[in-house]
């Protein structure tokens, strides 16, 4: 398990290096993949310059809405470019924009491969997803619920 963590780590700030010194020149720094990319503007960055990519996009925009509009055009061009169906894609807008970050890392590593193929990337990275439910309000198998009056105070 130590293994994979310190492989993630290093790929993760292998491809953060990677964006930032695409980017120098725009003076873009980008500190965390999910928290820096989720919005669109560093990935319009990254695809003009890595890929010659002008596309017709607010550069800033605030709202959520606008975010992943933003966000759907700059995926569409990545798809396209990458030639893949939607099937194929192990991202979508809203995990992007949800800050998910399996998802941001996946669409780098495919950007990396693709548009700069001889970047050498960390090898034999593997991830182990372990997903967590809380299940909130849940009475234990048995065990009435209390009577409460619509304030919530018990009923004697």
């Amino acid at each position: 398990m130590l293994n994979s963590v310190f492989s993630i780590a290093m790929i993760l700030q292998f491809l953060i290096d990677w964006i930032n010194g695409e980017l120098k020149e725009e003076h873009i720094v980008v500190k965390s993949l999910e928290e820096d990319l989720y919005d669109g503007l560093v990935l319009h960055h990254l695809l003009k310059k890595i890929a010659g990519m002008k596309l017709e996009v607010e550069e800033i925009v605030l709202s959520a809405n606008s975010q992943k509009r933003k966000l759907g055009i700059i995926m569409e061009a990545i798809s396209q470019s990458l030639q893949l169906q939607e099937t194929d894609l192990k991202w979508s807008i809203n995990e992007i924009h949800n800050k998910d970050l399996l998802c941001t890392l996946h669409l780098i590593v495919a950007l990396a491969q693709h548009f700069r193929p001889d970047l050498e990337l960390p090898s034999n990275v593997a991830v182990e997803v372990i997903k967590v439910e809380a299940i909130m309000n849940e009475q234990a198998p048995g065990k009435p619920e209390p009577d409460t009056d619509g304030a919530g105070e018990p009923v004697c």
